[in-house]
């Protein structure tokens, strides 16, 4: 979207950059709030936005807000059952499991971890899916993008 160039540097965990750009050995990385927080609140890095549509935590402004409101690259978790599981089972699974996650505490717990609990129905998760797929597809076709 910028057109900036970058060097990407594979590391085997976010600790571990999150240490080296302490450490003054990395400038930018890209990744998970969660792991992000902890140095960011005691003033060790400093975030520029979250690259979602909304501030979490509130006092960091999303990448809409920087100036580039089509930079949205979130982290998301599905509950999967195997393909032949009975629809009747999958859709008692499902339905539990939404219930679960809009309780309050359980909702709070998973803020507390910078994560936005959600809980679709099996066929918005799916239509979710397949957007994805989509859009992450084309940023990688247009971006030559291969594995190594």
């Amino acid at each position: 979207m910028t057109d900036t160039q970058m060097v990407h540097v594979p590391y085997r965990g976010e600790t571990l950059v999150l240490n080296d750009m302490i450490g003054g050995h990395v400038d930018v990385f890209f990744g998970n709030i969660a792991a992000g927080g902890p140095p960011f609140h005691d003033g060790r890095v400093k975030i520029l936005a979250i690259a979602d549509t909304r501030r979490s935590p509130p006092e960091i402004p999303t990448t809409a807000e920087a100036g580039l409101p089509g930079l949205v690259s979130t982290g998301w978790f599905a509950l999967a059952a195997p393909p032949k599981t009975a629809p009747a089972l999958a859709s008692d699974i499902a339905k539990a499991a939404v219930e679960v996650i809009k309780t309050p505490d359980v909702q709070a717990k998973f803020r507390a971890a910078s994560v936005e609990p959600i809980g679709n129905s099996p066929a918005e998760m799916a239509a979710f899916i397949q957007a994805e797929a989509q859009r992450w597809g084309e940023v990688i076709k247009k971006n030559n993008i291969v594995v190594d």
